[in-house]
């Protein structure tokens, strides 16, 4: 779940990428467009890795968390039916990224009461992910996942993300303008968790897991 088209690939692409691997269905919501055509280009570039892309026709800086924003991304939830769920982390220094975060959250925890239905449960699988040092306020991760095997089909997608924004034909002998920043990212990650190359969430919720 994300405020822009390419919050998910530079935040949790490889674990999308994981998740497409092991035939789970993947799908990204993004709240925000930048009209139909650029929509397009982002829902083929999504679908030649595997993933479904559902657009909402909301405009940068002029949504926020209300009634109408709520039940629209709670009919995506409640049709969609998530297992596993991630929403972008909430203090950040993009308001549409903090706008986006409450209302994901929201729909996630409170959707059945929101659409006043007693068949859409609450998502309490759900994971918070950071959009990179010029944007992220206060991340700090509890979950490390190794994307070193994905690292490449991971720089590819951000690339054609970026030159779709661009309007131009990707080109990967090109350095898009965010694939340094998520190299940089990815390799802090895999430091601090022993992989070469990593992308870090932070667990809504207490959950335990087996050690041995």
């Amino acid at each position: 779940m994300a405020a822009h088209a390419d919050d998910c690939p530079f935040g949790i692409g490889g674990i999308l990428l994981k998740a497409v691997a092991q035939k789970h269905r993947v799908v990204v919501l993004n709240l925000l467009t930048r009209g139909a055509e650029v929509a397009t280009k982002i829902d083929a570039v999504n679908a030649m890795f595997g993933v479904e892309t559902i657009t909402l026709d909301y405009q940068s800086g002029c949504f926020e968390l209300c009634e109408e924003t709520k039940r629209a991304v709670s009919e995506v939830v409640a049709d969609v039916k998530p297992n596993t769920a991630f929403y972008l982390w909430p203090e950040d220094h993009h308001p549409d990224h903090v706008v986006a975060a409450a209302v994901c959250r929201a729909a996630l925890r409170l959707g059945g009461r929101i659409l006043g239905r007693d068949d859409v449960r609450p998502v309490t699988h759900a994971f918070a992910y950071d959009n990179g040092p010029t944007h992220t306020i206060g991340f700090v991760p509890d979950t490390f996942v190794d994307i070193t095997n994905e690292w490449e089909k991971v720089m590819e997608w951000n690339g054609r993300i970026g030159a779709a924004f661009e309007g131009e034909a990707y080109d990967p002998d090109t350095e898009y303008h965010n694939q340094p920043i998520k190299q940089i990212l990815a390799a802090y990650r895999g430091l601090a968790s022993g992989k070469k190359f990593a992308e870090a969430v932070w667990s809504v919720g207490n959950r335990a897991t087996e050690i041995f």
